[in-house]
């Protein structure tokens, strides 16, 4: 589920724009050694009407604790 890292309206006009054309997702994983790991996550969109490919931020994941950057 998402937790709405974009304003209501933004998100609801991303998701939409999704849904009519092909997309890709991606992620990468921040290199703070601290308790808390953020993992953005962007779309790659191509508009078939523009013909065009933009990238939006969908999601700003977080985990925390000390196993925070581990995979358990």
């Amino acid at each position: 589920m998402i937790n709405g890292a974009l304003a209501p309206e933004c998100h609801k006009s991303l998701v939409t724009t999704m849904q009519e054309n092909p997309f890709s997702l991606s992620t990468d994983g921040s290199n703070d050694d601290g308790l808390e790991k953020m993992y953005p996550l962007s779309v790659r969109i191509f508009n078939i009407k523009k013909r065009c490919v933009s990238t939006q931020l969908l999601d700003m994941c977080v985990t925390s604790g000390p196993d925070a950057g581990k995979a358990a």
